[in-house]
């Protein structure tokens, strides 16, 4: 089986903090999505829409009750960090654009280099604490 990421879903009550975080940060754009729920889809380069992001506002009664509905009743409590999942992982194609870009919007972040796989890699973290790596292949 060869499988490829499709995308993945953050259920946060920060909706506007994660979209302005994957649009101006890491250059997604938002596009068509099949719902009315709150939310947005955020597309990569290639035109896949990678991120959904599903917004929660507890209090909003009939508005948590479409979300749950859809993806099952959580504890907004919880709703912080990455759970089991360490972290989520982009190909970007401009190592340096990405570097000059996360210092000129003063975004925290960490460099690795990995020479074994000819890669270097920037870490970020989003609005609701999940760690975004960026992965740039050297030529």
């Amino acid at each position: 089986m060869k499988l490829r990421l499709d995308h993945y879903n953050l259920r946060t009550p920060k909706m506007q903090e994660t979209i302005d975080f994957y649009t101006e940060v890491l250059g997604l754009r938002v596009g068509p999505r099949p719902s009315t729920r709150p939310g947005a889809w955020l597309y990569d380069r290639a035109d896949i829409p990678v991120v959904h992001v599903s917004g929660v506002d507890a209090t909003n009664p009939q508005a948590m009750k479409e979300l749950e509905a859809h993806l099952g009743a959580k504890d907004v409590s919880t709703l912080t960090g990455g759970g089991a999942i360490d972290h989520v992982a982009f190909d970007g194609p401009d190592f340096d654009g990405a570097l000059a870009h996360l210092q000129r919007l003063g975004i925290a972040y960490v460099e690795r280099d990995v020479p074994q796989l000819s890669l270097k890699q920037l870490f970020v973290t989003d609005p609701n604490g999940v760690t975004v790596e960026l992965n740039f292949r050297l030529a």
